[in-house]
């Protein structure tokens, strides 16, 4: 049998399972993390700790395109895989709890 929690995650997971499938929904859903990462990335390069990568910045400026082309790479990146493993931990928890469910249809019956 299923306590309140888990049949509400069942509930709430059958509903949310199919709406979570395409790309855009994955990216807005895992996006703050991705943007964590990089506003951490800006951060160090703004405050100029590591004075050789301000230097070459300073002196390339082809330097500045790399590092936004990166940072828009590591958002969609972290985005997408971040809420990839989310889905994918709810799904194995969900698919769990419905052979639990089964198997206490199945013992009640005996």
């Amino acid at each position: 049998m299923l306590t309140s929690e888990e049949q509400a995650f069942v509930d709430f997971w059958t509903g949310q399972r199919t709406r979570r499938r395409s790309v855009a929904s994955r990216i807005s859903s895992g996006l703050p993390l991705g943007v964590g990462i990089v506003v951490v990335l800006f951060l160090s390069i703004a405050t100029g700790w590591y004075q050789r990568a301000t230097m070459v910045m300073r002196t390339h400026s082809s330097v500045i395109l790399m590092i936004v082309i990166a940072a828009i790479g590591i958002v969609l990146f972290m985005s997408y895989f971040s809420a990839q493993h989310e889905w994918d931990q709810n799904e194995e928890r969900y698919q769990v709890l419905l052979q639990k469910q089964k198997s206490a249809g199945a013992a009640k019956e005996l």
